[in-house]
Order: C-alpha cells, then structure tokens, then sequence
C-alpha cells in the first residue's frame, strides 16, 4: 500500500480501511494498515467523527462508519441503479416469472428496498422504493441476515423482542437463527406468510467483485394465486438475474 501524502488520502486511507473491516477498528489497527503516525491517525478521526463519517463503536476506542458515510453509500448504491440497466433486468424477470420482484439492501433490523418491478396482477402486495420492512419477517431480509456473520446477526437479532405480524411470523430468536442457518445452506430464503397474510416469497443473494452478499433480489406474490413450491420453480431464473445485476453493480 502507497503511503497516503495528502489530507485527503489520508482521511481516505482510514475510511476505506474502516469500510473494509467486518467489525470495529482500533486506532492502532488503522495506524498500521495505513503507515501513518499515530498522531496523524488520532488527528482525522477526529475529525471525521466530528463530520459524522465515522462513529465509536463497540468497544467505543473502536471505529466504524458513520451516518452520513452510510446515507453516502445509499445514494451511491440507488444512483447505480438507476443509471444502470438494473431495472431493465428486473422487468426481464418480472416477465418471465410472472410475479412482482423487489432488489434491496439490509439497514440494521430493517430491509431498505431500492428498486421495484411490479407484475401487473389485480391482487398483489405493494412495496415501494424507499420502504423499509422488518428484515427477520421479510424474504430479502431474511437472506441478507443469514449471510451475516454470526456474532453480529446474533446482535441485531436478540437486540429487541421480535414483533408478531402473523401467526407465521417467526419471533423466538433460537427459532429464527436456526431457519437463518437452514436458509444460509441451501443459499435462498423463504417467507411463507411471516410479513403479511397470503405474501409469499423467495429471495437470492447479489454479490460484489469479491463475492460478498451485498443485496438481494426476491420475488413475492399472494396465495392462493400462487404458493412457496411454484415460486421455488423460479429459482433459476431468479439466480441469472441476480448474477446480472451482481455484474452490473
């Protein structure tokens, strides 16, 4: 690694250091990734935290990335689709599937949908962009939780109670992880009816460059119109679509 010269560089340096770790970083973790003194480090945290970049963590002499690095991020990441042919992609597999398909992202507990093809049925179940659903009760957020590393799933699991929706909905937390586990495995969720009454659903992962589940792609309709079993059918196609939009992002 270059050793960073300028004030930019370097407060990149620490913020890319940071983003590119699975939990928090310690000062003096960044001052050896990134060659620079210890003050230099002490000095542009800072100031990034001051800017809202970054923020303490767990323990608080660690770092992570801030609220406004994540607002970034987002709006990086829904500027991507919109200028990419993402959406033409999900309209592509709306058609052949024939039921609405959702792309999203996890927020904390929460599923952050980002773009939305809906099929054009006289009963379906709306989401629109912008929405944010609860994740264990969701088939995006589902799979996005059980791609997690365990410790941290464990944490955004067992933080608060589990609110019930449904009398499908799953809120026992060794319930939850052991059909997080189950979806981990076989690499695709399912949500039978744990959101909304007769919703059902089923999501694969999109990754980045390096393989990482970073989104997912889903698709949902209503019973009785169709079931869990016929959206499994559409498994394949759903997995060409989501390496597509892997490539495109």
């Amino acid at each position: 690694m270059t050793k960073p010269s300028s004030a930019i560089d370097k407060a990149l340096a620490i913020i890319e250091q940071i983003a590119s770790e699975a939990r928090p970083v310690s000062l003096a973790q960044l001052t050896e990734a990134t060659d620079l003194p210890k003050q230099t480090v002490h000095r542009v945290l800072q100031q990034l935290e001051d800017a809202g970049v970054v923020q303490r963590g767990v323990p608080p002499h660690c770092f992570i990335l801030g609220q406004r690095m994540r607002d970034l991020g987002l709006a990086t990441l829904k500027s991507a689709i919109a200028t990419l042919p993402i959406r033409a992609e999900m309209e592509r597999l709306v058609a052949d599937v024939g039921e609405s398909a959702n792309l999203g992202i996890l927020n904390g507990r929460s599923v952050l949908y980002l773009e939305r093809v809906e099929y054009a049925w006289p009963l379906r179940f709306t989401i629109n962009p912008n929405d944010q659903l609860p994740a264990y009760a969701v088939a995006i957020g589902k799979l996005l939780l059980a791609n997690l590393p365990a410790p941290i799933r464990k944490k955004l699991i067992g933080r608060e109670p589990l609110q019930r929706f449904t009398e499908w909905t799953i809120t026992d937390p060794v319930a939850l992880e052991r059909d997080l586990e189950e979806t981990r495995i076989r690499g695709y969720s399912l949500n039978n009816q744990e959101y909304h009454p007769g919703l059902v659903g089923t999501a694969v992962p999109v990754h980045d460059g390096d393989g990482t589940t970073v989104a997912a792609l889903a698709i949902h309709g209503v019973v009785p119109r169709t079931s869990l079993e016929k959206l499994k059918t559409h498994l394949p196609r759903m997995r060409e679509a989501a390496e597509r939009i892997s490539q495109l992002l």
